[in-house]
């Protein structure tokens, strides 16, 4: 997949995230999770990514991350002694 053609805009009056991966017209589209929708051409190519609720799906993945990794540091640590 060419990344350079890829585009992606947000939408924060509806918190929408979408990310058009290649150029075509949208045949078909399928939830595959709760506010994550795929966009298919006729062929079944994903054209798309739509994410609702974007701002909240992006806080959830980050402060896990640093959950994660403030778990591990505090752990190093009392190992340290």
């Amino acid at each position: 997949m060419d990344k350079s053609k890829m585009k992606s805009w947000y939408d924060p009056e509806v918190d929408i995230f979408y990310l058009a991966l290649r150029p075509g017209s949208i045949d078909d589209s399928e939830e595959i999770s709760p506010g994550i929708i795929l966009e298919y051409n006729d062929e079944r190519l994903v054209l798309g990514i739509e994410i609702h609720k974007a701002r909240q799906r992006v806080l959830e993945v980050i402060g896990e991350d640093i959950g994660s990794l403030l778990s591990k540091r505090i752990e190093e640590l009392k190992a340290r002694g």
